[in-house]
């Protein structure tokens, strides 16, 4: 059996928590105390430590949220984000969204279907959260 050529929704969780991590410390925002190891939590909880806005909007066939509008998160988004993949993809991501350029100098159509997915991802949550950012300065009159 071979490997998908899509990124799973476990993947798509984590990538969604590591943009949202590199614009607020989790810690702050979602005021978490379940553990205090500074690397995050190692095993799931029982219930949702916390739920986070989806990317569809609430969409009756997302897979991600099941039409719901929350993806819920069971273990420690600081935990998730700590797998090497997501590490070795920040810099990558950070490069994409702020030159456009891919990590091998090639152009779109010469990357995996699996890193366009993810940084396309990774865009759309990251532009999100800017505009937010944004509306609420905007709205503060700063």
């Amino acid at each position: 059996m071979g490997r998908s050529k899509h990124i799973d929704r476990y993947g798509k969780k984590k990538l969604i928590c590591a943009v949202l991590l590199a614009y607020d410390p989790w810690r702050k925002i979602y005021n978490c105390r379940i553990c205090d190891d500074k690397k995050g939590c190692k095993r799931n909880s029982r219930s949702p430590i916390v739920t986070i806005q989806c990317i569809c909007g609430g969409e009756k066939k997302c897979g991600l949220c099941r039409g719901t509008d929350g993806i819920k998160i069971n273990r420690c988004p600081v935990s998730l984000t700590r797998d090497a993949d997501i590490i070795r993809l920040m810099p990558h991501f950070y490069r994409y969204k702020n030159n456009g350029t891919y990590p091998d100098g090639r152009g779109r159509i010469f990357q995996p279907q699996k890193l366009n997915e993810a940084l396309d991802l990774m865009a759309y949550v990251a532009n999100r959260k800017e505009t937010e950012q944004i509306e609420m300065a905007a709205k503060h009159g700063r």
